[in-house]
């Protein structure tokens, strides 16, 4: 089930916001699954913002007024063999480099 935050919901204040910008979206959307998306991105009327596990400088993460897609639930990281991982759209980083750790790799990065 797709969780739906809205303002005045304990988890509002801390999920409104991003890295470089203030937010008050009407509400935040965080589906759990592919086909949640499909079902959030069905309720959405008005302005969207979609949000991934990582960070933006662009501040396009949130709105005013209108609703966010958190895809910080989708964060499975699944290994496929050899060098190979499958990181979902709200995987962490250091999630991934984590899982990367042990086998014969190095994962890419930026500075």
């Amino acid at each position: 089930m797709i969780e739906i935050i809205r303002p005045g919901d304990p988890a509002y204040r801390d999920l409104r916001d991003v890295y470089t910008a203030t937010g008050a979206p009407a509400s935040i959307l965080r589906p759990s699954s592919a086909d949640e998306v499909v079902q959030a991105l069905d309720q959405v009327d008005g302005e969207l913002s979609v949000r991934s596990g990582g960070h933006g400088i662009s501040s396009i993460a949130t709105n005013a007024g209108g609703t966010v897609i958190d895809l910080g639930r989708l964060d499975a990281v699944e290994p496929l063999g050899g060098d190979l991982v499958r990181a979902g759209p709200g995987a962490r980083w250091g999630d991934v480099a984590a899982t990367l750790r042990p086998r014969p790799c190095t994962p890419p990065r930026s500075r």
